[in-house]
């Protein structure tokens, strides 16, 4: 810990991950302090000393500290007294806010997030927010946080009464392009007045489950109508099954470049969503815009008295001999399924022929022009997979489609 605080020993140490069972010691900050850290991630942390301790310690009050991004994930004692971890964020926020760009702040299992006006940090210069499980007392923090110049934003705005309420009342975000609205759970009575009053946002991502009648009912017509620059779009569905006037009420959104959708069992080995893929290029075929076409947690038929869920476990393919070695049915399986995918992603390119990149039964397929290899011509085109193998590519997807921080929560 020493070392960090030295600049002529590490003069080029930018990034910081602190991780560590055991509680931060006073000389965490002093080694932060004198340090060259741009960017730092805090993960499981708690802090047992006193405000201050801290003080006195640094000589209050500090220099500046200049983090561009911070990720604090702290944990925090259920105890009204012990608001030490607390007192730690709100030194620590209000010392890089002058310069912070990207801020998650996540897992605050705590007492309630109050602060007063003498130590509201300004974060003039924020452009990144992520708020994760914050039991924010009031609104005076969100206040700074969500400025109007603020562009990427992934928030479960019910977390607490506090944001609900701020969120209902916010309106526009002028500069907000990144909306990731991280709900655990979207009732049939949701309100949609935060996303209604920023209709400048480009991309949307909803990966919590989605009822199919909030989205065809209220969701997508609201896109619609609504959101004229919006490029990108991430829909987890509620259900084993994306109904068919929800996939044409997406094909209604002209302007998309990149779409996610996603069904059924979101964890696990457990797939349920057994995908249709002529009626998602049936509906979807009006999007001419699309380059990006990512589809996850999706399934296939199986063996013969066995369910769908299990397609990728059970690794059942139509030529299987029973003779053959497990490892020999596993590779035949592999290469069928691949084979498989790359035909699906063929039609797609026939009837969407800007797509540049796909996701299909875990597999990441690429369109190029042309090229050999291993792979399925789709005229003039090659659809070639990008990984050896099949991947589940969740964060990815999340970056892709969300935001890329500074590193992703669960």
């Amino acid at each position: 810990m020493l070392l960090l605080g030295d600049r002529t020993t590490l003069p080029h140490l930018e990034f910081l991950r602190w991780e560590d069972p055991n509680p931060l010691k006073p000389f965490f900050f002093e080694s932060i302090m004198r340090s060259s850290i741009k960017h730092l991630r805090v993960h499981h942390a708690e802090v047992i000393w006193r405000l201050a301790g801290i003080c006195q310690f640094l000589h209050w009050p500090p220099g500046p500290l200049s983090l561009e991004s911070l990720y604090l994930e702290m944990t925090t004692p259920w105890n009204p007294d012990l608001q030490n971890t607390l007192s730690f964020c709100t030194i620590l926020l209000h010392l890089c806010s002058p310069t912070l760009d990207s801020l998650t702040w996540g897992n605050q299992m705590g007492p309630p997030i109050s602060t007063n006006g003498d130590w509201t940090p300004r974060f003039t210069s924020l452009r990144h927010l992520r708020i994760h499980r914050l039991n924010l007392a009031d609104q005076t923090l969100l206040r700074e946080l969500v400025h109007d110049k603020l562009v990427s934003l992934d928030v479960n705005t019910h977390a607490t009464t506090a944001l609900d309420s701020f969120f209902r009342h916010r309106g526009e975000v002028p500069g907000l392009r990144v909306f990731v609205w991280n709900m655990e759970q979207i009732h049939p009575t949701e309100s949609f007045i935060f996303l209604e009053a920023n209709p400048q946002i480009y991309k949307l991502a909803m990966p919590c489950p989605i009822p199919s009648s909030l989205l065809e009912g209220q969701i997508l017509p609201l896109l619609a109508r609504s959101f004229s620059h919006l490029t990108s779009l991430s829909l987890v569905l509620e259900g084993d099954w994306i109904s068919e006037t929800s996939l044409q009420r997406l094909g209604d959104l002209l302007t998309l470049e990149q779409l996610h959708l996603s069904a059924g069992e979101q964890h696990g080995w457990r797939h349920t969503w057994l995908v249709d893929h002529f009626q998602i290029r049936e509906s979807l075929q009006r999007l001419t815009a699309l380059r990006r076409l990512a589809i996850s947690r999706d399934t296939y038929p199986s063996g013969p008295g066995k369910g769908p869920e299990g397609y990728y476990l059970d690794k059942w393919a139509p030529s299987t001999n029973v003779r053959e070695h497990k490892f020999d049915i596993e590779q035949r399986f592999e290469a069928e399924h691949r084979d498989r995918m790359v035909r699906h992603a063929c039609h797609y390119v026939e009837l969407m022929p800007r797509l540049k990149w796909l996701y299909l039964g875990q597999l990441v397929l690429a369109i190029q022009d042309g090229g050999e290899g291993y792979g399925g011509k789709c005229g003039e085109k090659m659809v070639k997979p990008l990984l050896p193998h099949r991947n589940s590519c969740r964060i990815q997807l999340k970056e892709m489609f969300g935001w890329k921080g500074l590193l992703p929560l669960a």
